[in-house]
C-alpha cells in the first residue's frame, strides 16, 4: 500500500520527498511499512492536532517509531504559514 511519494531533487545531500497525508486506523501500519520500504528514514507531519483525530492519525508517531523512522510534528494551519515566519525580523 502506501500513497505516492514524490522525490524532490535539490542541491542538499540525501533525498527529500512530499506525498499526501497517511491513511489512518487500521491502514496506518501498512502506509508507513511501504515508506520504510520505500528507504524514507524521516517523517515530519504537517497535520494539526484536530486533523490528527479526525483522520484517525492519533498513533502515527508510535507507529513510525515501532518501524524505526523517526517522526516530527510541525503542524501549520491551512492557508496558513509557520508560526517562525510571521514574527517580524530584526534587521540588527
Amino acid at each position: 500500500m502506501g500513497g505516492t511519494i514524490y522525490w524532490i531533487e535539490g542541491p542538499w545531500s540525501g533525498k527529500l520527498a512530499i506525498m499526501a497525508r497517511p491513511r489512518g486506523g487500521e491502514w496506518l501500519i501498512d502506509e508507513v511499512d511501504a515508506w520504510q520500504k520505500s528507504g524514507l528514514d524521516v517523517i515530519v507531519s504537517l497535520l494539526m492536532n484536530s486533523e490528527n483525530l479526525e483522520l484517525g492519525l492519533t498513533q502515527e508517531p508510535e507507529v513510525i517509531g515501532q518501524q524505526g523512522l523517526h517522526f516530527l510534528s510541525f503542524p501549520i494551519a491551512d492557508r496558513s504559514i509557520p508560526i517562525s515566519f510571521r514574527e517580524p525580523v530584526n534587521p540588527r
